[in-house]
């Protein structure tokens, strides 16, 4: 397949590569078990076999890719153990968000966290998938940042790629998507009101959903 880069300047054609790529993974472009040379690569893009092979080392670090030696690589299919994995460290990490946020002030991001969750739902009902990736993200991000708790941010970073990576298997699930749109704004109603309680309890809920949805959507795929 064609890639399709990105029309940004990058410090060094490795950065362009990397990004492109987990870019393509993380939007599902680049399927599990799909397979590629680093010459493919290069050609596409323009650019030498030496940043590729940088940026698929880096890929293979952070588990997206296996490099196949004299072959090329193959995009990394996750496990269902480890799906659940991420999601449970997900899970930890948001509720630190959650309780650290209401504490620090939570007030001065409501509105902004409202809206974000609303354009969430626009991309929803517009079937963008892309789109509801990056809304998604913002949402997320925008909330960790209400805890102001810089490595707390940091280990949600690390760990939100692989969201994309899920999100990209959603099959056409509006209902579905739309009950994790609620759930967000539960969760900014009971925030608002210094309901800790049923906040978490929401933020519990919540990655439930997302679990149920991603199994349903790979055993339709699989099937």
């Amino acid at each position: 397949m064609q890639l399709s880069q990105k029309k940004l300047d990058f410090a060094n054609k490795r950065d362009l590569v990397y990004i492109t790529l987990r870019d393509q993974i993380v939007l599902g472009h680049l399927k599990p078990s799909q397979r590629m040379s680093a010459s493919e690569v290069a050609e596409q893009m323009g650019v030498s076999r030496t940043p590729v092979n940088t940026a698929l080392r880096i890929l293979e670090e952070q588990g997206f890719v296996t490099v196949l030696p004299n072959i090329g690589f193959e995009i990394k299919s996750y496990s269902w153990e480890e799906i659940e994995e991420m999601m449970s460290i997900r899970l930890a990490l948001e509720r630190l968000a959650v309780t650290w946020s209401m504490a620090r002030g939570f007030g001065q991001w409501a509105d902004g966290l409202k809206r974000l969750s609303q354009r969430m739902r626009q991309t929803v009902i517009s079937r963008d998938k892309e789109a509801y990736y990056h809304a998604n993200q913002d949402f997320h991000n925008t909330l960790y940042q209400s805890a102001s708790a810089a490595r707390l941010l940091e280990l949600h970073n690390r760990i939100w790629d692989y969201e994309g990576w899920y999100s990209a298997r959603m099959h056409e699930s509006t209902a579905e998507l739309l009950t994790l749109c609620d759930d967000h704004d539960e969760l900014l109603i009971l925030m608002e009101r210094g309901d800790e309680e049923k906040a978490l309890s929401v933020v519990n809920t919540h990655v439930g959903h997302c679990l149920q949805l991603l199994k349903e959507n790979i055993s339709f795929m699989n099937g």
